[in-house]
């Protein structure tokens, strides 16, 4: 007499298959957790400095998007410096200075790009979030 071992089979067939399943299921999860936080983490820093200080330091993930934000430099600091922010990245927009060169710089977002406007003194440099903790911020 032999015995049925087909559903034996079936029951380790199906065994297998909710293991990889799950595998699959959880590789999947594992994806979306890590796109979800580069989501925020792949962007970096904008630090502003003004004759040599820093007055800001902008997080370019809050402006990821396609709208535009515009900042200006001219009531708190008396410059007439404007910046746009949009799709994570910073650039020079509108400023008052004889040559205009710092708004050819365009948008920068890539770690360690910088802009400047010599006229009005002031720089824009890109930091990744590890090295912005790591800044110390001078005043004078």
């Amino acid at each position: 007499m032999s015995k049925d071992t087909s559903n034996g089979r079936k029951l380790a067939g199906i065994r297998d298959l909710a293991f990889i399943l799950l595998i699959a299921l959880a590789a999947l999860l594992a994806i979306w957790v890590m796109h979800v936080q580069r989501d925020k983490t792949g962007f970096n820093f904008a630090v502003v400095t003004l004759d040599g200080r820093e007055i800001m330091r902008i997080d370019l993930a809050d402006y990821k998007g396609p709208e535009e934000k515009l900042i200006s430099l001219e009531k708190d600091f008396g410059v007439p410096v404007h910046f746009q922010l949009k799709d994570g990245a910073i650039r020079f927009y509108e400023v008052n200075c004889p040559d205009h060169l710092c708004e050819g710089f365009g948008f920068i977002k890539k770690e360690y790009e910088s802009a400047i406007c010599i006229p009005n003194r002031t720089v824009v440099v890109i930091y990744s979030r590890e090295e912005v903790k790591q800044l110390k911020i001078v005043s004078n």
